[in-house]
């Protein structure tokens, strides 16, 4: 099988937002014209050991870490879709690890858009204020927008089932869902009396920019930014989907086309389930659960 078709039925098997099928068409082509220029035209030539090669080359550009396993991220996919699919007999990808260059895929201070896990959770824990701890945990490892953090009540919290609803306002629009959360989230509501105690998003928004400024300079992002990191975690994880995108609160418009109805006929408590299995085990196993923050 030529490669691009390798990607293309790849990409055909997946169901995500058309920023992340963009995303994934982009690094794949690279990764093409390198297979190109090394004479490599057919998927069954590919080894872990050639695309050693390509993820040394990507080092050579200086490119951070998070960029080449971005880089990386299509291949990965589309070999375990190849064994799927009978084409090939082995994932030549699995146990891959990226190798480790001083200096050389480091972050350049102000450029990254999103926290990894390990990240996040060391960050959740340099933080003293909870209320503060609560709003960084509820946009990085339950996605939520920061308005939706900071609007977040009790009487929207069940800590019995693990669950949150966030109801209101986005972009002039009512949105309205209900969630469980990984246990990282649920122990710092449980820490926070006040929960997201700030009068505006500015005022919020401005505390948790100073906290990632003390904690780590050059890893600081965007507060709003802190929501990437659990859809970026998911999309080099390999488990980016449907539920996903409905968990984050993403416009069924932009889900797919039959989205809609699935959206609306998954209402509620109907919806938790599948939450639980598409979107929360993956989190709980991502970050471990003996990072839980006491």
């Amino acid at each position: 099988m030529k490669i691009q078709n390798a990607f293309h039925g790849t990409a055909q098997s997946r169901s995500w937002a058309k920023d992340t099928g963009k995303d994934f068409e982009r690094f794949s082509n690279v990764f093409c014209v390198w297979c190109e220029n090394k004479k490599i035209t057919e998927w069954e030539q590919i080894t872990q050991s050639a695309v050693k090669k390509y993820e040394i080359q990507l080092g050579k550009r200086r490119l951070a870490k998070r960029t080449i396993e971005l880089h990386l991220w299509p291949i990965k996919l589309a070999a375990k879709w190849a064994v799927i699919e009978a084409i090939s007999s082995q994932d030549f990808m699995q146990g891959y690890r990226i190798t480790k260059r001083a200096g050389a895929i480091s972050y350049q201070g102000g450029q990254n858009n999103y926290l990894t896990f390990p990240d996040m959770l060391d960050l959740i824990k340099q933080i003293e204020k909870p209320g503060v701890r609560l709003a960084v945990a509820l946009q990085g490892i339950a996605g939520l927008r920061l308005t939706e953090a900071l609007r977040l009540n009790r009487k929207n919290i069940d800590l019995e089932n693990g669950t949150i609803t966030i109801d209101g306002e986005v972009k002039n629009k009512h949105s309205a869902r209900k969630i469980p959360v990984a246990s990282v989230v649920l122990d710092c509501i449980r820490n926070a009396k006040n929960l997201v105690d700030y009068s505006s998003r500015d005022t919020l928004g401005a505390a948790i920019s100073r906290k990632m400024t003390l904690w780590s300079p050059e890893k600081a992002v965007k507060p709003k930014d802190l929501r990437n990191t659990l859809q970026t975690e998911a999309v080099l994880g390999g488990w980016y989907g449907y539920f996903l995108e409905l968990y984050v609160g993403h416009s069924p418009k932009s889900i797919g086309p039959v989205a809609a109805t699935h959206y609306m006929g998954l209402q509620g408590d109907r919806r938790i389930p599948y939450f639980r299995e598409h979107v929360v085990s993956k989190i709980e196993l991502e970050i471990g659960r003996e990072e839980r923050v006491t």
